[in-house]
């Protein structure tokens, strides 16, 4: 997951799972990927959701629909 600070940047944390994925981009599978990528939009929908941000909360969602399809192996 990624937390904003207060001066705006971003700090990472997260699953082994998802370093991981991150780590070996090159050598990932597709699916690794699309997993990876919808854990950290789901996240991000959440601190959306928190902060009022309807349209864009239902954006990411709407990405992170993508994403689990694609982990799904669905084109």
């Amino acid at each position: 997951m990624a937390a904003v600070t207060k001066s705006g940047g971003s700090k990472r944390g997260g699953g082994a799972k998802a370093r991981s994925a991150e780590a070996k981009e090159p050598d990932a599978t597709r699916e690794e990927v699309a997993d990876y990528i919808a854990s950290m939009l789901t996240s991000l929908r959440l601190l959306a959701h928190r902060k009022d941000m309807a349209l864009l909360a239902y954006l990411i969602g709407v990405a992170l629909e993508e994403a689990n399809a694609q982990k799904a192996g669905q084109d």
